[in-house]
C-alpha cells in the first residue's frame, strides 16, 4: 500500500475529508486510492502502533 493512500485514509477518518472527493481526484493517480488496507494502516498510525517513515 502506498503512503499516499494511507495519508488520504487518515484524512478521511480523522480530519473529516470527503472520501468521494479524494477518490475522484485519485483517478489519474492510483497511488492515492484508498482501500480497506490503507484505512487499517491509518488506524494503526492513529492508535500509535506504527509510524510512517519516508526514508
Amino acid at each position: 500500500m502506498d503512503h499516499e493512500a494511507l495519508t488520504n485514509s487518515y484524512a478521511t477518518l480523522y480530519f473529516g475529508a470527503e472520501r468521494d472527493v479524494l477518490n475522484l481526484g485519485a483517478q489519474n493517480a492510483p497511488w492515492y486510492t484508498m482501500t480497506d488496507a490503507s484505512d487499517a494502516a491509518a488506524q494503526l498510525v492513529h492508535d500509535g502502533h506504527c509510524s510512517i517513515s519516508t526514508d
